[in-house]
């Protein structure tokens, strides 16, 4: 995965966003959120990356991917304020369930613009 996506992911970063509403996602609501306003360079990323891994790659979840995806940053500890300017300048691959624990989270891959 990683090669592949080594090929797209970081001549599509450096690009702005626009932080919209928040809102309240998982199971019950209880993750805050705030969404990210629609952002031409953000589809095309959030596109490209899918697509250099093939149609062999299983991305489970069809309601967190493709057009069903609604981009949005994570509260922890602090929030982005709407209306906020914020540049991309990073992407992570990570895995969302290490060792079958949906509590964790572990970085596989980082990558910066080229």
């Amino acid at each position: 995965m990683r090669a592949r996506l080594d090929m797209v992911v970081p001549a599509r970063l450096g690009f702005g966003v626009r932080i919209g509403p928040d809102a309240q996602f998982g199971r019950n609501g209880s993750v805050p959120v705030s969404l990210v306003e629609p952002e031409p360079a953000l589809q095309r990323f959030h596109t490209a990356a899918p697509e250099a891994l093939g149609p062999q790659a299983d991305l489970p979840g069809a309601r967190h991917n493709g057009p069903n995806y609604r981009p949005h940053v994570t509260h922890a500890g602090t929030r982005l304020v709407p209306g906020e300017q914020v540049l991309i300048r990073q992407a992570a691959l990570a895995d969302m369930r290490p060792d079958d624990d949906p509590r964790l989270r572990r970085v596989l891959a980082v990558w910066e613009p080229q």
